[in-house]
């Protein structure tokens, strides 16, 4: 008697793999991006994506890797935003038009750090100071080098130092012990979420009038405010800031990017629980402000899906 045997083929799922761009493994965009990723790869967001999250050296590292393709999706700040879509600063030779915008993910309110024995009381005392406004190609310095154009300053007039490792990640004590202990006496800060200050510093807003028409002509920075419980000052904090947005280019395909937008803006309780950065963010923010690239086609389905646009 002849036997036969039916085998069922097992077919694999049908992933798309993407990679997301970030920034040191130290920094806040590092988590953010893993957060992301685990909530598009969670089976409830319909397995179309299996997405990786990847440690960059910067903001300029991720913008010229998604136009190479070899990130799919990046963090980056809504001013390097603006610059790499419309062909300015390190990209006025080299533009990229094909830059999309998926959501903005938190503020980054620019403040300065100074210790609290410095006579250091906003901007104008800064000139002469040892300052850090961090390392070529980060957030902290595309920043920078906005505000020193808006006040009209000389680069020789400053004693700019790179990033100090000690600082990274909190605003740890190392510019308290001495002046020698850091690189710098004053540092640019961009401040993401709330941590009580347990070290003797002073926090300073930037503001003026120089600033008020900067954040006038750029619709990626927005006046905000530092509130006083965030780091156990005795009062709010004016400054202005920028926002991290996650970004993607036309290289990407709808159903990817539709995966990803859906999976973040449809459990943005979720989200707000891995990602304590974006508190405060509403929907209607995250998807509006900040994004001076066009929205991508598949967030843009997204939330309409979600009823969040019409």
């Amino acid at each position: 008697m002849a036997v036969v045997l039916l085998t069922a083929a097992v077919t694999a799922p049908a992933f798309e793999f993407v990679s997301l761009g970030t920034g040191a493994i130290t920094g806040l965009y590092y988590p953010t991006g893993r957060a992301i990723c685990s909530l598009a790869n969670h089976e409830d967001a319909g397995g179309a994506v299996r997405c990786s999250v990847e440690p960059t050296s910067g903001l300029v590292y991720n913008v010229d890797h998604l136009a190479t393709g070899d990130l799919d999706f990046a963090l980056i700040q809504s001013d390097v935003q603006f610059d790499a879509y419309t062909g300015r600063g390190p990209w006025a030779a080299r533009p990229m038009p094909e830059l999309r915008s998926v959501f903005t993910v938190f503020t980054e309110a620019v403040a300065i750090v100074a210790r609290a024995d410095l006579d250091v009381t906003g901007l104008d005392s800064l000139k002469g100071m040892r300052l850090s406004v961090g390392n070529p190609g980060s957030g902290a310095r595309a920043t920078w080098e906005k505000i020193e154009a808006a006040l009209g300053w000389k680069r020789e007039d400053l004693r700019l130092r790179p990033a100090c490792a000690r600082r990274r990640a909190s605003m740890r004590c190392a510019m308290t012990r001495s002046t020698h202990s850091c690189c710098c006496r004053a540092t640019l800060r961009l401040l993401w979420t709330r941590r009580a200050a347990g070290c003797l510093i002073r926090l300073f807003g930037v503001e003026g009038p120089a600033i008020d028409q900067l954040v006038a002509a750029s619709p990626y920075y927005r006046h905000t405010v530092v509130p006083a419980s965030a780091y156990g000052f005795g009062a709010d904090i004016k400054t202005f800031g920028s926002a991290a947005t996650l970004v993607t280019s036309t290289h990407v395909a709808d159903a990817v990017v539709h995966a990803i937008a859906k999976a973040v803006l449809g459990h943005l309780d979720e989200f707000g629980a891995l990602t304590p950065t974006m508190v405060g963010m509403t929907p209607a923010e995250m998807i509006h402000d900040s994004l001076t690239a066009p929205l991508h086609p598949g967030a843009e389905r997204a939330y309409r899906e979600l009823g969040l646009m019409r």
